[in-house]
């Protein structure tokens, strides 16, 4: 409120502010002449239970832009934080109650507005005019201070809500290589994902060093073996009967009528051999007399077994099976067995009283049937391709057409040599008055001499002196297609 104090001296006017919110302060500006010295003018502020001012401010000479701070109540020392010095007390001193006059005071507050104080003091400043905001006198939230504004505004940081600005960054192109500011594209690393592949291969690969494997057992000496599957065998079958008439392993029909010895099978394993002799009831045609068994799959040992006229069934020179039936077991392994069951490979009628087979059941899948005969015998045998195979019973490649008399004795020769034969001694070579009349007639001319050619070339020595053995091998090679 506005009012003037006639008592109280010369004429003046006062301003009294109550501001509530700042704990009662009380700001008083004087206006008007104080004391003897001339005019002044100023404000006082009080803070505290009793916001009072006592006593006449006197001042000599007047106050100087400044102020009258009261603190405590009315007569005491002025009360607060340090004062800040700028005020001129000139010819007058302080009246009752320590009233200092002198400038603005400040109060640790921040000076946001000129003559407002903001924080823990109040700012105030003297105007010739009225009013607090500005440039006049204002108070701080906890007027714990006064202060005043001074020289010129900054901006300051106040808070997220408090202010009334924000920050903003620009950049200006200068030309490269003049500025310090760059646009650079972030770079991404794959060194974590190397890595983590690096480690995921490193512990597999321990997984599979350190997989424990499956114990083994070393209580029992037993081991155990998996079956493998391997294709069968493909086993053929070869057959000789009469004078002698055969029938290949790959179906070829043939026929052999010379004497001598011959080759049946050839290879590597299996050594079979036959004595082809001729008869009386086949005009001096060959029929198969005896065979021998031998080779490394029954380890060598000599199995000869012959018509009933050539006399006992001998292993490596010793008879056996001399019962009848009787069986014998083999040391390479198989058996021997002799008695009247199975079937004939020759259908012509026998009387079933004379029949006398010999089952040879030997290792690497081989099987001989033989029926002996009172003069000759036919046999059967059944094995599947142990090597590369040749002889009388044909080469077990899957074709007839090489399969022929001929063609046999131009790849394995016409009669066993010296070194290979497996009988105990050769027989003697016989050729009828029949057979060569036979030849005479019938083996003439180119015929013959290519057969004489072939057989001067097959033969071994000293076999191609003998005229009777070179005269089977051109009844051979002239004759042998005929069945």
């Amino acid at each position: 409120h506005f009012g003037s104090s006639p008592s109280r001296g010369p004429p003046h006017s006062t301003c009294k502010l109550s501001l509530p919110g700042l704990g009662g302060c009380i700001a008083m500006i004087y206006h008007g002449a104080v004391g003897a010295g001339g005019a002044a003018h100023g404000t006082a502020m009080a803070c505290g239970p009793t916001a009072a001012y006592g006593g006449r401010a006197v001042a000599g000479g007047g106050l100087a832009g400044g102020g009258m701070v009261v603190g405590g109540g009315a007569g005491g020392a002025a009360v607060g934080g340090g004062m800040g010095a700028g005020g001129v007390v000139a010819g007058g001193r302080a009246g009752a109650g320590g009233v200092v006059a002198g400038g603005g005071v400040g109060a640790g507050g921040v000076v946001v507005r000129p003559g407002i104080g903001v924080g823990g003091g109040v700012g105030g400043g003297i105007d010739p005019g009225f009013g607090v905001d500005p440039p006049g006198a204002g108070c701080a939230a906890a007027c714990a201070t006064c202060s005043v504004a001074s020289g010129p505004a900054v901006m300051t940081f106040v808070g997220q809500g408090e202010g009334e600005y924000i920050t903003e960054t620009s950049y200006k192109y200068v030309g490269r290589g003049a500025g310090i500011f760059s646009m650079v594209a972030p770079r991404k690393s794959f060194l974590p994902q190397i890595a983590a592949l690096i480690a995921l291969l490193v512990v597999i690969v321990l997984v599979i060093l350190l997989w424990p494997s499956q114990p083994t057992t070393t209580t029992t000496p037993m081991t155990t073996t998996l079956p493998t599957t391997q294709a069968p065998l493909v086993k053929k079958i070869c057959e000789f009967w009469g004078d002698p008439h055969i029938k290949s392993f790959d179906g070829a029909r043939l026929s052999f009528y010379g004497d001598g010895e011959f080759w049946v099978v050839k290879s590597e394993r299996v050594k079979i051999q036959g004595v082809y002799m001729g008869t009386k009831w086949t005009h001096g045609l060959a029929a198969t007399s005896k065979i021998v068994v031998s080779g490394s799959f029954v380890n060598n040992h000599k199995i000869a077994v012959g018509s009933l006229e050539t006399g006992s069934i001998t292993v490596d020179g010793q008879p056996v099976l001399a019962g009848f039936p009787s069986t014998y077991p083999l040391e390479s392994g198989g058996t021997l067995r002799y008695d009247a069951n199975g079937e004939l490979v020759d259908k012509a009628d026998h009387d079933p009283s004379t029949t006398r087979i010999v089952h040879m059941d030997l290792p690497s899948g081989v099987s001989i049937t033989v029926m002996r005969w009172e003069n000759y015998i036919d046999f059967k045998i059944e094995m599947p391709k142990l090597g590369e195979i040749d002889g009388s019973c044909g080469n077990f490649n899957g074709r007839t057409d090489d399969d022929t008399t001929e063609k046999i004795m131009e790849r394995i020769g016409a009669r066993v040599a010296d070194g290979d034969l497996l009988f105990q001694h050769r027989h003697v070579i016989a050729f009828t008055a029949e057979m060569q009349a036979m030849l005479t007639a019938q083996c003439t001319g180119t015929a013959l001499t290519k057969a004489q050619a072939e057989c001067s070339r097959e033969l071994p020595a000293p076999s191609a002196a003998s005229p009777n053995t070179m005269n089977s091998c051109l009844f051979d090679h002239c004759f042998g297609y005929n069945q």
